[in-house]
């Protein structure tokens, strides 16, 4: 999935945003490229799962690749400066070994995927919203 999305911050503001929440998610104080972590998402101790930094351009580009037991998921954000504010693309990748998560999540995804995008869509104006209330 991808998607591109136009908000008036500037790219410092959106990059320490999403740096500061990843930070909090994890229970870090920085981040630097390279950096591995493992959360625990329940109360089994299975249940986990990894969090690498695979790319860390100040204001430019953040990118993460989560392994869970359900295959690995990389998440990227490619920050853009316009004249007026930031163009941010968004893609999210899946992967999995496994024939059957991988036929649920491309039809599924198929599927959904109108409402994926309108959801990042709010998401990201949400985003927006915080950083510019927080900025006054």
């Amino acid at each position: 999935m991808q998607a591109d999305y136009h908000l008036a911050v500037s790219d410092q503001q959106l990059y320490d945003f999403l740096i500061e929440n990843f930070c909090r998610e994890v229970g870090v104080q920085a981040v630097t490229f390279g950096q591995e972590f493992t959360q625990k998402i329940g109360k089994k101790a299975d249940q986990s799962y990894r969090v690498i930094v695979k790319n860390y351009q100040p204001n430019q580009q953040f990118t993460l690749e989560y392994y869970t037991n359900l295959g690995r998921n990389i998440v990227d954000y490619q920050i853009s400066p316009t004249d007026n504010g930031v163009c941010v693309h968004y893609s999210e990748e899946y992967h999995t070994d496994k024939f059957l998560y991988k036929t649920n999540y491309w039809l599924i995804g198929w599927i959904w995927q109108w409402f994926f995008l309108r959801k990042k869509r709010r998401l990201f104006k949400q985003i927006e919203q915080h950083i510019l209330q927080e900025q006054k």
